[in-house]
């Protein structure tokens, strides 16, 4: 998935991006088109083109543009074929930051599916690391592991196919693993071997379910089987529309807009504020001081001498939350690892310490021993 900056190629995956948010993943071939509502556009012409180019339909001449997109795993979560749920960007984001995701490290994920968030993770442990990556379903592995070697990925992530409910993580693999992710139907029967897969120190777990009776059984696993920093959270996202408008801002104007109740409110006022002492038996309305005495209320003799001027308009900017919003897709379960050690050093401070002061130990010495890697990060 890595593009450098390259130009397209036959035979690459790009993703082909057509205003206002219509998305597709295509394969470049030099002896096809590409077809959609705008046109057809000659896919000879898009090889040797960079990566973000806009290119304009043959057919019918003219027509809306399609930008040429390179392919992440942002963008793949949208074009991807969808066989099985797959998680989205707030639950994405979430368990690449708490399982610490990053160059040189190894992660064991159970439920590959739709390859969603294989793709971040494949992303944030490059270079030096690696993902193993299960699914039962043999289908869904071979479909999987073809995605993978399409996009670059087959030296990042091996993909197999293994019912991990039953078997378990491989032997080969204990204690070698810095994180896990667990994706299945029940995670609570796996969370031993993920135990004895996680490195000695500060090894961590994550795993995703969509019922809160999940939640509670793979909790009560994870502290029996020794995991501490047990959290549960739950990602929910909102789209705020962000635009300016024209706000009138002297309702007292010649020219202001009386209609509607907050229109029929500010005349009551207005000619309540012009008349003191004739405010009862006004619905909704309080006695009000003389006009005179009131500093820029309705009643002041500027504000009279407005009714002739033109309204008073503003521009502001204001934020409207989206009309459809995302709701529950699942919770989200994190823990740690944790083991005792030998009584020396930090380690003894470690062990008489508080769990999150225990974890924070963790984090030392996992810093100290992981390798580092000091080649370019891919997009």
């Amino acid at each position: 998935m890595a593009t450098g900056g390259r130009v397209i190629r036959d035979g690459d995956t790009v993703v082909a991006f057509s205003p206002p948010n219509n998305t597709r993943a295509v394969t470049v071939d030099a002896a096809s088109a590409f077809n959609n509502k705008n046109g057809s556009f000659d896919m000879r012409d898009w090889i040797g083109r960079p990566f973000g180019c806009t290119v304009w339909p043959a057919k019918p001449p003219g027509g809306p543009p399609l930008y040429l997109l390179a392919l992440t795993p942002e963008l793949w979560t949208v074009v991807l074929r969808h066989r099985t749920q797959i998680l989205y960007l707030p639950d994405i984001s979430m368990v690449c930051g708490f399982l610490e995701a990053r160059p040189g490290v190894t992660l064991l994920e159970s439920g590959t599916g739709s390859g969603s968030l294989s793709h971040a993770l494949a992303r944030a442990v490059t270079p030096g690391g690696h993902l193993f990556t299960f699914e039962y379903h043999k289908e869904r592995a071979d479909w999987a592991r073809e995605e993978f070697e399409s996009h670059g990925l087959q030296e990042v992530v091996t993909v197999t196919q293994r019912d991990i409910e039953v078997e378990g993580f491989p032997d080969e693999l204990s204690g070698k693993a810095h994180g896990v992710f667990l994706d299945l139907p029940s995670p609570w029967k796996v969370v031993q071997s993920a135990h004895s897969s996680l490195r000695s120190i500060g090894g961590r777990i994550s795993t995703f379910s969509p019922c809160m009776e999940q939640v509670q059984k793979t909790v009560e696993r994870m502290r029996a089987c020794g995991f501490t920093d047990v959290r549960v959270m739950e990602c929910l996202a909102r789209d705020h529309q962000v635009k300016t408008v024209k706000f009138l801002t002297n309702f007292t104007a010649g020219g202001g807009n009386w209609e509607g109740r907050q229109g029929k409110r500010a005349r009551t006022q207005f000619e309540a504020a012009k008349a003191p002492g004739q405010t009862e038996g006004v619905e909704g309305s309080k006695p009000t001081q003389p006009a005179d005495s009131v500093e820029g209320g309705p009643g002041d003799v500027d504000a009279e001498q407005g009714l002739e001027d033109e309204p008073t308009e503003k521009d502001m900017c204001v934020s409207q939350p989206g009309w459809n919003s995302r709701g529950h897709t699942g919770y989200l379960v994190f823990a740690r690892k944790w083991v005792e050690v030998p009584e020396q050093g930090w380690a003894k401070r470690a062990t008489t310490a508080a769990p999150r002061d225990q974890a924070a130990a963790c984090d030392s010495v996992v810093r100290r021993t992981e390798p580092s890697a000091e080649a370019e990060v891919p997009l």
